[in-house]
């Protein structure tokens, strides 16, 4: 009887001794998240001139860090997007406005990390990012990141390739 409640009493010992190293492991794991920076984006998707209309804003943060994605579209003063006019003399390629297409919020849960997709316009956008962690700290990231439509720019290259080469076949005997 007695080895019993010795046995017993050893298993139930072991249980508890092996359920607080796990919960001690925990409280390491949170002292180290409080050292890491309020955020981190991964960046290397966001490149100035693209072909894809979707793009992935993420990266890792604090637990309960805010976010707060606009995406704004270039409209140049002649109604079209900066990719629409050909190279323009003087100005005419910064005047205009950027119109607001729209707004993502979000919070980070307790993973740590978050993915945002955004969608494009065709032509330039801007995506400004607003960040706001659990002390109140604020920061901002903006990129400028032109959508350009593949066949419209293969013509544009190749109206320049060929230009030489038509006029060759044109004009045989001229240089």
């Amino acid at each position: 009887m007695l080895k019993k409640i010795l046995v017993s009493t050893a298993i139930f010992a072991a249980i508890f001794a092996s359920g607080s190293a796990v919960y001690a492991q925990a409280d390491k794991a949170m002292a180290a998240q409080k050292d890491m920076p309020a955020y981190e984006l991964i960046e290397d998707n966001l490149e100035s001139k693209t072909f894809e209309k979707m793009q992935v804003i993420s990266g890792s943060a604090r637990e309960g860090t805010s976010f707060s994605l606009s995406l704004y579209w270039f409209k140049a003063d002649n109604g079209k997007s900066i990719i629409a006019k050909k190279k323009e003399t003087g100005s005419a390629a910064i005047n205009g406005e950027w119109l607001h297409q729209d707004t993502a919020e979000w919070k980070v849960g307790p993973s740590g990390i978050f993915v945002q997709p955004v969608t494009l316009e065709i032509g330039k956008n801007k995506l400004v990012l607003n960040i706001t962690d659990t002390a109140g700290n604020k920061a901002e990231r903006v990129w400028e990141i032109e959508l350009q439509e593949e066949a419209m720019v293969k013509e544009h290259i190749n109206s320049y390739v060929f230009k030489d080469i038509n006029k060759a076949i044109e004009n045989p005997g001229q240089k």
